[in-house]
């Protein structure tokens, strides 16, 4: 009887740990998650939920649930019985141990994410357990601890992810041999990140629709390390834009470690390439492997400037091989006298200026349109391209200043934008970027100083430029230079969207005043600053990273005239023969003179005496 009792109360006790399973039946009509008299049975705690609740949802449509508040449970069986589920989470942390979508055969499991954070822990989200399963993301962010898309033969899963979103895997996402999936990726504004892409079978299309140069922003981000597989990809891949096709490079997927394509070169779908596409797998930037679509329109030519009319006007036809559209390759090979200068418009795809021998371009109140723009492209060569007097430069794609060569991008009084920046863009580039006068700079995504040299600068001139980043990393030995504009400093500085991470130096110069000047906003700011590398190198310079809750500062404080007698020495304006560094010259200055009087610990003078 004994033994009897253990036993109950064991059974007991698992089953109060487990917690219990309800059912959503949506009973009181208003579609509330959170609601406890929505369920089968009532789930009393349901505002907050339980680790321990197995949840089981059969309806959708009208009596689909909306997640809107903090919630959790343990398992989440979409699809359960015989019947089609849809969730929808809009607002609030909603945390599971795991979530099954398409549980049993021939029903569909549907989650639309559009806000909030939709997470499983410890365990997975499989779409398409049996059935279907589908992921709709448009906004917030869905972060599983793994993810299994089609799990058994005959199973389906489809994610389709848009606008501002996040899909952001802890572990792999598990593509399985049996089953068919489907992936959908709209815009640039999404991410994706993971430890890596499992393609365990062949049936898969992975279709991407491209932001114009924004492309698909950085794709999927996948982060296993070293010699290991982030993707191994096969299946079928389509691609189109959203509006104006943009000729360039796009990254879909991009791993730390070895992408590779399993299928020998035949990804595309096959209409494709007699659209203009292919695609590359490459070692691209940020230590990343890439597989990147390329598009090249068919149209395209390689066209030269010649400056035959010897009247430097680039849109004059007698200058060019033949003159440049939006598709073409063009190449700048002249300077001096004999470079182009842009008055009206100018276009083209993907434009070098100094290619095999030194150039320039200079936009004088004129507007170029570039899908890219490369400044020098090979070692030895030096090219410079100047935006004066109210021009525009609008670079779809990305801006490469110092790619192999000597780049120099000099804007006054006028304006440049581009999804990607990058100054110093090899070991043997050196680039350099100057913003002054009243100019604007915007880059969308990234801006990045010294990727791999050791030779990119950036000048901000003035408080009446603005330079609005995307995202910022200043690396290595670059050197930021902030040329002050008195009591106006440098106005509101570099502003960053997201994060930006310095390594490299900063100098303030300029016409400089006491006092206490922003030099960087953004959500995030990571400075990593040495005793052996400072952050600053000026003695009567300092730096502060200034919380404000939603962002952050990066200050400086100019002290010219020093206050204090460590200043003084600090700044190495100590008297000659303060030996004590106290700001007065002596007799305790003398007496420490003359106590070593006529010593010495010249280490060549074997008469010396060392003190080491």
């Amino acid at each position: 009887m004994r033994n009897l009792l253990v036993v109950i109360l064991v059974a007991g006790l698992g089953s109060l740990a487990l917690g219990a399973d309800y059912e959503w039946k949506n009973l009181q009509g208003d579609n509330d998650f959170h609601n406890a008299y929505n369920w089968d049975p009532n789930r009393i705690d349901v505002l907050g939920g339980s680790s321990g609740d197995n949840l089981v949802l059969c309806m959708s449509g009208a009596d689909a649930p909306v997640i809107s508040q903090d919630t959790t449970g343990r398992q989440f069986r979409i699809n359960y019985y015989n019947a089609d589920a849809e969730l929808n989470v809009v607002s609030g942390y909603a945390t599971f141990g795991s979530i099954y979508t398409g549980y049993t055969v021939g029903t569909t499991g549907i989650i639309n994410v559009s806000g909030g954070i939709l997470e499983t822990s410890p365990d997975y989200l499989t779409l398409g357990t049996k059935g279907v399963g589908i992921l709709n993301i448009t906004g917030g962010m869905v972060r599983p601890n793994r993810m299994t898309l089609a799990a058994n033969p005959g199973a389906y899963a489809e994610i389709n992810i848009s606008g501002d979103s996040v899909l952001q895997v802890t572990a792999d996402i598990n593509m399985h041999a049996d089953g068919e999936q489907a992936l959908s990726w709209v815009g640039a504004d999404c991410a994706v990140t993971a430890r890596a892409m499992v393609f365990g079978s062949s049936n898969i299309e992975m279709s991407f629709m491209l932001d114009g140069g924004r492309g698909v922003g950085d794709g999927f981000f996948l982060r296993e390390n070293g010699s290991a597989v982030s993707a191994s990809v096969q299946g079928v891949i389509n691609a189109s834009f959203m509006g104006t096709a943009v000729p360039g490079y796009y990254p879909i997927i991009s791993g730390l470690g070895l992408v590779e394509d399993l299928t020998g070169g035949n990804l595309l779908e096959s209409s494709l390439p007699s659209q203009g596409w292919s695609y590359q797998i490459v070692e691209g930037r940020f230590n990343r492997n890439e597989l990147q679509l390329v598009y090249i329109p068919l149209t395209a030519q390689s066209v030269e400037w010649t400056n035959g009319t010897a009247n430097q006007q680039w849109s004059t036809s007698g200058n060019w091989t033949s003159v440049p559209t939006a598709n073409d390759f063009v190449t700048i090979d002249k300077g001096g006298l004999d470079a182009p200068v842009v008055t009206g418009s100018a276009l083209g795809a993907f434009v070098t200026v100094g290619l095999l021998h030194d150039a320039e371009v200079a936009i004088d109140g004129g507007t170029a349109e570039f899908a890219n723009l490369y400044i020098t492209a090979n070692s030895g060569v030096t090219g410079a391209v100047t935006v004066d007097n109210g021009g525009t430069l609008d670079v779809a794609r990305e801006i490469i200043v110092g790619d192999e060569g000597v780049g120099s991008l000099n804007i006054v009084d006028s304006s440049v934008s581009c999804y990607n920046m990058f100054v110093s863009d090899s070991e043997d580039g050196e680039g350099a970027l100057v913003v002054s006068g009243n100019s604007s700079l915007d880059v969308d995504h990234w801006l990045v100083l010294d990727m791999d040299s050791e030779a990119a600068s950036f000048t901000l001139s003035g408080s009446a430029a603005t330079v609005h980043l995307g995202g910022a990393k200043f690396y290595g030995d670059s050197t930021t230079t902030f040329l002050m504009d008195g009591v106006m400093g440098v106005g509101s500085g570099i502003v960053v969207d997201t994060d930006i991470y310095i390594t490299g130096n900063f100098t303030v110069a300029g016409n400089t005043v006491d006092g206490t000047y922003t030099l960087v906003t953004a959500p995030v700011i990571t400075v990593n600053d040495s005793e052996t590398d400072p952050l600053l190198t000026e003695p009567l310079q300092t730096y502060e990273v200034v919380d404000f809750g939603t962002y952050q500062e990066l200050q400086v404080t100019i002290q010219e005239s020093p206050t204090t007698c460590e200043a003084v020495i600090a700044a190495e304006l100590a008297l000659v023969g303060d030996v004590n560094s106290d700001c007065y010259v002596n007799l305790e200055d003398f007496a420490l003179l003359t106590g070593n009087w006529l010593m010495c610990n010249d280490p060549e003078d074997v008469s010396c005496i060392p003190n080491w």
